[in-house]
């Protein structure tokens, strides 16, 4: 899951949770967030990996995903990944992730947070609770027949 600075998709700030030297939660974010792009060398693993027929499966896939993901705000702090671990939830830990990047971002001079979610994660309350608000829903048909979800959210928390 973390990626290193030189890659397509590279997070200024990785911060894992820990009860007893066992990672139960990971928040991913960083500026200046670009989106994943496509190269002749993914192309050359994805056609290795899944072969022409699962590759034209996956595109379909990943087509009605670029349909519903809406873009990262420009100058926004992207939370890019928060998980916690399903034994784990409902103890404050991805509070605790958010006020820990939240810190991070206002040290560094932001002044937006951002994060996507999909319209049937639970976890969009807690994001509210936090301060962040819905600005933007996507939805698409092909989308909800491959996922059984609506499409996503566009959250976002202004730090004033």
């Amino acid at each position: 899951m973390v990626r290193l600075p030189d890659s397509l998709q590279g997070w200024r700030q990785t911060v894992v949770a820990e009860v007893d030297d066992r990672v139960i939660g990971l928040l991913m974010a960083g500026g200046d967030h670009n989106d994943m792009r496509v190269t002749p060398r993914l192309v050359y693993l994805a056609l290795r990996t899944f072969g022409p027929l699962g590759i034209l499966r996956l595109l379909t896939r990943l087509c009605a995903r670029v349909r519903v993901q809406p873009k990262t705000p420009m100058g926004a702090y992207h939370v890019a990944e928060i998980d916690v671990d399903p034994a784990s939830r409902n103890k404050g830990i991805g509070g605790a992730l958010l006020e820990n990047a939240e810190a991070e971002v206002r040290a560094g001079g932001y002044r937006l947070m951002s994060l996507t979610t999909s319209t049937a994660n639970p976890a969009r309350r807690l994001y509210e609770r936090h301060g962040f608000r819905v600005v933007e829903t996507r939805t698409d048909t092909a989308y909800k027949r491959y996922t059984g979800i609506d499409g996503r959210y566009l959250m976002v928390k202004d730090l004033g």
